[in-house]
C-alpha cells in the first residue's frame, strides 16, 4: 500500500462520507484499519498512553461508519436521537482533552449538527478554554451563538471565553447584560452555574 497513511485513509473518508460517496468512504475506511490494525496492536503491547490516539482513529472509524449507516436510512429523528446519546456516552468515556474532543466532533458534524447537541460543544469549548486553545473555544461555539437568541448556557459559555482571552470589558458588559436577563427566572440563572 505505498503512499497510503492512515491519516490520510481517515480524512478521504471522511471527505467522501461528506460528500454522499458511500462506497468510496467505505473503501477508505477498510483501508484505514487494515493500517491502523499492526500499529494499534504493536502499541497497545507497548503503553497505554501511546496506544490511546490510535483508539481514538479506531473510534473515528467506527462513527464515520455509523454515519454512513444513518445517512443510508434516511436520517430517522428517531435513530438520531439514539446516535447522539450513545456518542455522548462514548464522549464521556475518553480523555477530557481538547485534541481527542476535536479529532471525534470533527466526523460527528457530518450527522449531527453542533445545534442539536449544545451541551457537547459547550463542554468543548471549556476544554479549548481551559487548555489554551481560545480560538478553538470560539469556534466551538460560533454555530450556536448565531440566531436571533443564542441560550443563555450558550452566552454565558461565551463570556467565559471572553474572559480568559482577556477582554474583559466586553465580558463584564456582556454578563451585566446577561444576568439582568435571567435575574428574575432561576431556571435560567441554574443553567448558567451547571
Amino acid at each position: 500500500m505505498p503512499g497510503m497513511t492512515l491519516d490520510r485513509e481517515l480524512y478521504k473518508g471522511l471527505l467522501a462520507v461528506k460528500q454522499k460517496q458511500d462506497t468510496v468512504a467505505w473503501a477508505h475506511i477498510s483501508t484505514a484499519r487494515d493500517l491502523l490494525d499492526p500499529k494499534l496492536s504493536a502499541l497497545v503491547g507497548e503503553s497505554y498512553d501511546r496506544a490511546y490516539p490510535m483508539a481514538v482513529t479506531a473510534q473515528q472509524l467506527v462513527e464515520l461508519e455509523e454515519i454512513i449507516d444513518f445517512n443510508r436510512k434516511g436520517r430517522p429523528e428517531a435513530r438520531k436521537a439514539t446516535l447522539q446519546q450513545l456518542w455522548v456516552d462514548r464522549l464521556d468515556g475518553v480523555q477530557r482533552s481538547a485534541r481527542v474532543w476535536e479529532k471525534l466532533l470533527a466526523g460527528r458534524r457530518l450527522a449531527i449538527e453542533p445545534q442539536d447537541d449544545e451541551e457537547t460543544w459547550v463542554k468543548f469549548s471549556g476544554l479549548c478554554r481551559k487548555s489554551n486553545r481560545i480560538n478553538l473555544a470560539y469556534r466551538a461555539l460560533d454555530p450556536l451563538m448565531q440566531g436571533e437568541n443564542p441560550s443563555t448556557t450558550v452566552r454565558y459559555a461565551f463570556i467565559k471565553n471572553l474572559w480568559a482571552d482577556s477582554k474583559c470589558d466586553t465580558a463584564l458588559e456582556q454578563l451585566t447584560a446577561l444576568t439582568a436577563e435571567v435575574r428574575h427566572d432561576p431556571s435560567q440563572l441554574a443553567k448558567c452555574l451547571a
